[in-house]
This record gives structure tokens, C-alpha cells and sequence, in this order.
């Protein structure tokens, strides 16, 4: 790899395809017995310092930072699930809450502006607002049904 000087935005560029060609052995038969980081960190200070003096404490942050990538995955654990349950939960009781707020106070209450034009405006508003207060039901639901376990 030369050592030509990268600057701006390229050098998350040259990290990245130096990580990429330091994971991708040229023999795939051959064992890697060093890590990705140790690999990949004198490709990566040479791209994006070109030989400066700090190339080595560059080096150094750079195998301290990579971090090894994992070749099991642990299992799920319940906190986690119940997390992006609360969320999900949150985001129907936000979303169907700001539908009936926006339809009923920005389009009936002050008349701001409507959904469609035309002959079919109050109908296209009003299936908003069940669809809004469906998915604000639905959301409280979920979310009660959570808490109860």
C-alpha cells in the first residue's frame, strides 16, 4: 500500500479498506493467527498519516480501538426484547396521539389547512383520525400488557 495522504472525508474510506483487506486473507488457506486490528492498523497509519511521527501512537490508538469482531453470538437476552417492545409501543402511542392532535386542532379546530383537496376532505380526515386513535389504542394496549408481565 503506498503512502500517499489522505485527507477529509477519505479517511474513514481508507480505514475501512484497510480493515476489509487486512479481515480478507490473499490465501484463504492460510490461518490468520493475528488479530483484525493488528492487521489492519499499519495500513491504516501509513494511509492516513504517510509516515508522520505520529504514525505510531496512531498505531497504538487504532489497535486499542478496533474492536474484534465476535465469532459466536450470545444469546438474546430478555432486557432487550422488552426494550424494543417499550419502543415500539411508544412509537404507536406517539404516532397515533399526534394524528388525532394535528387532524383535530390543525385541520377542524383552526382550519389551517386539510389533507386532499376536494369533494372527499372531511371522509379522508376523519379515517385519519380512527386510524390515528386506532394505533394510539393499540400502542396503550401493548404497553399495559408489558407492564403486566
Amino acid at each position: 500500500m503506498s503512502t500517499t495522504r489522505v485527507s477529509g472525508g477519505s479517511r474513514a474510506a481508507v480505514v475501512l479498506l484497510a480493515l476489509l483487506a487486512a479481515a480478507v486473507p490473499l490465501n484463504a488457506q492460510q490461518p490468520q493467527s493475528e488479530p483484525l486490528a493488528e492487521r489492519a492498523a499499519p495500513q491504516i497509519a501509513a494511509a492516513t498519516l504517510g509516515g508522520t511521527p505520529l504514525a505510531t501512537p496512531v498505531r497504538l490508538e487504532i489497535l486499542a480501538s478496533v474492536e474484534q469482531p465476535q465469532l459466536h453470538r450470545p444469546a438474546p437476552d430478555a432486557d432487550v426484547r422488552h426494550r424494543n417492545e417499550a419502543m415500539f409501543n411508544g412509537a404507536l402511542i406517539a404516532q397515533g396521539a399526534m394524528g388525532i392532535f394535528d387532524n383535530v386542532l390543525n385541520h377542524w379546530i383552526l382550519e389551517l389547512h386539510r389533507t386532499v383537496p376536494g369533494p372527499y376532505t372531511l371522509q379522508v380526515e376523519i379515517g385519519l383520525v380512527v386510524v390515528s386513535t386506532a394505533l394510539l389504542v393499540t400502542g396503550l394496549r401493548r404497553e399495559r400488557q408489558a407492564r403486566r408481565r
